[in-house]
């Protein structure tokens, strides 16, 4: 199993909680690939704990339950994922160059763990449920004014509040290529912002279930994952230029 989150790089960390968050890692990579195996509904906890070699109270000295387990791997993802985004920001390349390279990573992403849009999506549905993704949110999004949407949310459970700033980042990331394009004349779509998100939430939050269910049949009739993820690239290149 390999373990690409287990070594904390913050040294102003103490040893216990360098220990702590390595456990934890270990624990969200063992659960990551029962999931892929068996899928969430299928898994148990103790299930969980005999796979990673640690007691059921251990586990649950780090996980109460399950589903803290299944939305710390979505918060976790996100965090990797906006770092790795933050570093394809070039202004040698066009907002449409860097678009469909962070449409790449997501779904090469996508491809390794089908099951974590699906995390992510449920996340959203909590911020939808909670009635915060209403006109002040989003114009407060649109503008970049991440500190008020942050300080309206301070009441919310932690998974909620980690998974709302990377929202917010991810969205001011891509928006700000989006608008480049056009500016540089890369993108030439008559979609609006609302449009470009929602096509971006359908290709990723879909990519999800298509690698579930098609992948391997899909390889039967000699479909690599390459040439999957460079169809779905076309496709939305077709939709911005």
């Amino acid at each position: 199993m390999e373990n690409k989150y287990d070594e904390p790089q913050n040294l102003s960390l103490t040893k216990k909680q360098r220990k702590i968050i390595r456990i934890k890692n270990i624990i969200l990579d063992g659960a990551t690939e029962l999931f892929l195996k068996k899928t969430y509904e299928n898994t148990s906890m103790n299930e969980i704990a005999d796979f990673v070699a640690l007691s059921r109270a251990t586990l649950y000295n780090y996980f109460r339950t399950k589903e803290e387990i299944y939305y710390d791997i979505g918060t976790r993802y996100g965090q990797d994922l906006i770092k790795k985004l933050q570093k394809l920001k070039d202004p040698k390349k066009s907002g449409l160059e860097v678009l469909i390279s962070i449409f790449k990573i997501l779904l090469e992403d996508t491809l390794e763990n089908p099951f974590i849009p699906q995390i992510l999506s449920n996340l959203y549905l909590k911020l939808n449920d909670l009635n915060l993704l209403n006109n002040f949110f989003y114009d407060a999004l649109n503008k970049n004014k991440s500190t008020e949407v942050k300080a309206s949310i301070d009441s919310l459970d932690r998974h909620v509040i980690g998974f709302t700033n990377i929202f917010i980042t991810y969205r001011i990331i891509m928006n700000s290529e989006f608008q480049r394009g056009i500016k540089d004349g890369s993108i030439k779509t008559s979609l609006g912002n609302f449009g470009f998100f929602s096509i971006m939430n359908i290709v990723y939050i879909g990519s999800g279930g298509f690698f579930r269910s098609f992948q391997f049949p899909l390889k039967q009739y000699g479909m690599t994952e390459k040439k999957i993820i460079e169809l779905i690239l076309e496709l939305i290149i077709s939709q911005l230029t």
